[in-house]
């Protein structure tokens, strides 16, 4: 069975759900995934653990790899220029 992982893009925006893709995540971790043909970075909300499978509705998304430094610092710059 996939773990399952909820993922936000935006503060207090929806939660998509996401296979792991058999990656270690944990809450917090930011994660780059695919959706629509773009790559999206996102983080963590939260774990297998804490969701029950059988109530999510949606097709899962897969986890493409953990988001590294360059990949946070864009986002974070897009962000601010997005603000301006």
């Amino acid at each position: 069975m996939n773990k399952i992982v909820g993922v936000r893009f935006t503060t207090a925006g929806i939660i998509d759900y996401c296979d792991s893709n058999d990656l270690d995540i944990a809450i917090g971790d930011y994660v780059i995934i695919r959706k629509n043909e773009s790559e999206l970075l996102g983080w963590v909300v939260l774990t297998n653990e804490q969701i029950n499978a059988s109530s999510i509705d949606q097709e899962l998304i897969l986890v493409e790899r953990f988001a590294v430094q360059e990949d946070v610092e864009a986002w974070r710059n897009q962000k601010k220029r997005a603000e301006e």
